[in-house]
């Protein structure tokens, strides 16, 4: 059998999703970063990664945001997964670290990239990083939300607005 390259279909879904968060600092007091734990490495380097402090589970994005009325900071945690990927027993455990110190853990799932952006706007509404109210009011670099069709191979189909745009993750 041939070596087929596999896609990285959560790491683009992550590309999404760090674009609309940077995008937001501009407007909103967040801060956002991912957290590169994923991938394959060697036993040498996973040797050194994990003596320099590198932990199995963590999540894959951060984000911050100002303190709230109490100066309690605010902080939540996002794993996203593609389509119906399962948590790994690792990220699992951090899920309970998280909830044991009292921080907020979402897990995300996303089976195209116009998931991504009403996904993190749902979460980031619900943790109070971002105002209340319907996304055409949460002011530029929110776009309106689109739902596609279920035709997730090649191209998506906006049920509201009939818009049919190309899903890279699938090219």
């Amino acid at each position: 059998m041939a070596n087929v390259k596999r896609k990285d279909f959560e790491g683009q879904l992550q590309q999404v999703a760090m674009e609309y968060l940077i995008g937001l600092e501009v407007d909103h007091e967040i801060f956002s970063f991912h957290i590169p734990n994923g991938g394959y490495r060697g036993a040498r380097t996973g040797a050194v990664l994990k003596r320099q402090g590198v932990r199995a589970g963590v999540v894959d994005i951060c984000v911050m945001a100002e303190p709230d009325a109490y100066r309690q900071p605010r902080v939540i945690w996002i794993e996203l997964k593609y389509a119906n990927g399962k948590q790994s027993k690792a990220q699992k455990a951090f899920e309970e670290v998280c909830d044991r110190l009292g921080h907020a853990y979402y897990l995300v799932s996303c089976k195209n990239v116009w998931e991504v952006q009403p996904a993190f706007q749902a979460i980031l509404m619900q943790a109070g990083f971002l105002p209340g109210g319907e996304p055409e009011d949460l002011g530029a670099g929110v776009a309106e939300p689109h739902t596609y069709s279920p035709d997730y191979q090649a191209m998506g189909d906006c049920r509201t607005c009939g818009r049919v745009e190309r899903d890279p993750i699938h090219e």
